[in-house]
């Protein structure tokens, strides 16, 4: 008898699965956003939609030297939601850039300090980059 229930229970199952998916293919009965633009694509309907991106960016600042080392009060803070365009696009940070310190919001360190120097093999500069997502 079990076994009788458990063919009966599976058999219900696939012929609700089956249903479900020739359903989504007919447009007039489709339930889901997905299925009704696969079919407008599959016709040729060509949607406009916003595509989310990701992308690394390297900021750079150039601080003067002070001292033996940079001036930190050089340093910037870049604000969340600053906007950067690069290939077309244009991207936002989702945190705050902090030159001064050398970790990112998540702990790890991302400051990388070169020195600029000049024909006299004197440091005249530096340049803090940090890598943000």
């Amino acid at each position: 008898m079990l076994l009788i229930e458990l063919n009966a229970a599976v058999g219900d199952m696939l012929s609700y699965n089956t249903d479900r998916s020739v359903q989504e293919t007919n447009i007039d009965f489709a339930q889901e956003n997905r299925s009704i633009l696969a079919q407008a694509r599959t016709f040729g309907l060509r949607i406009p939609f916003k595509r989310p991106a990701i992308t690394i960016v390297d900021f750079s600042v150039e601080v003067p030297v002070k001292g033996d080392t940079f001036d930190l009060s050089y340093a910037p803070l870049v604000l969340r939601g600053a906007q950067v365009i690069g290939g077309g696009q244009s991207f936002e940070t989702i945190d705050e850039i902090d030159f001064s310190s050398p970790f990112n919001v998540s702990g790890l360190t991302n400051r990388i300090i070169l020195p600029n120097i000049d024909n006299n093999g004197n440091i005249v500069s530096y340049t803090l980059t940090k890598e943000r997502l």
